[in-house]
């Protein structure tokens, strides 16, 4: 298992960074297929036995991704994710009959195109931000190190539960070896990326986002609890989903670029 986890990650992680570091074009059409595999994954758990309904929501949970690419800014977002209220709107009213619980559908069907459309949408606000391509290889190191850092010291060290109702498997001291991990390469890339930014807020900004990422985490753990899936996918060997690996990444990234766009005028962040 192990090995077979670092045989599929480290081809994808430096394709990513590459396409990241030098191909702005690319890189958005792979954020599209990657928010589109993820949304498919939600909702073939959410409605495992509704097909149409499945394409459906893939299609209104990428309509602010597209959307935002076409014409970048919040504004952009913002209307993007009310086209797919109103799309889910209709379409759970002419098919109405068909649930035995209308609202509790919808509710489940809106939680995957405003969750992870909103969250995958704001790659490309800092991406759009000066040194926007070092943020977000700042980010996906930060979280995808908490990971690492979490699984390992998890199956070395860990004890103590952290939330067994939840996931059997994550440990309280997994979650802060997975913290220390997200502080350390934080303040690391600090010194290469971002030099003229104090350390201490650095590292600070990577803890915070390192202890969201968790919280994304068991938030997916929630949704496919209450679906009755181990995994979300098995497109990735050794790692299951596509949703399984960037759950923690979606929660984090608003966050990440709500700092930075919020505290610009203060240079913190520069």
């Amino acid at each position: 298992m192990h090995r077979q986890r670092v045989i599929t990650a480290i081809p994808l992680a430096l394709a990513a960074l590459a396409i990241i570091w030098w191909g702005k074009a690319v890189s958005y059409a792979l954020l599209v297929a990657v928010t589109g595999l993820c949304l498919k994954e939600y909702f073939a758990m959410a409605f495992p036995s509704a097909r149409r309904i499945q394409s459906l929501g893939i299609g209104l949970g990428l309509l602010p991704l597209v959307l935002t690419i076409i014409s970048t800014g919040p504004a952009t977002l913002v209307a993007g994710l009310y086209l797919a209220v109103i799309g889910s709107i209709c379409i759970f009213i002419l098919s109405f009959k068909t649930w035995p619980n209308p609202l509790l559908s919808w509710a489940t069907f809106l939680v995957g195109d405003i969750y992870i459309g909103m969250c995958a949408t704001h790659f490309i606000f800092i991406r759009s931000l000066d040194a926007g391509r070092e943020w977000i290889i700042f980010l996906l190191c930060v979280i995808f190190t908490g990971d690492i850092g979490a699984f390992y010291t998890g199956n070395a060290i860990g004890r103590h539960k952290l939330y067994p109702a939840l996931s059997k498997g994550k440990t309280v001291e997994g979650a802060i070896g997975g913290l220390l991990g997200s502080i350390v390469m934080g303040t690391g890339l600090g010194y290469i990326f971002f030099k003229e930014i104090n350390p201490l807020l650095i590292g600070s900004l990577a803890a915070v986002l390192g202890a969201i990422g968790q919280i994304g985490d068991l938030a997916e753990s929630l949704m496919k609890r209450s679906s009755g899936f181990k995994d979300s996918g098995s497109i990735l060997p050794g790692h299951g989903g596509i949703f399984d690996r960037i759950d923690a990444l979606l929660l984090a990234t608003p966050l990440m670029y709500w700092i930075l766009y919020l505290t610009k005028n203060y240079a913190y962040f520069k």
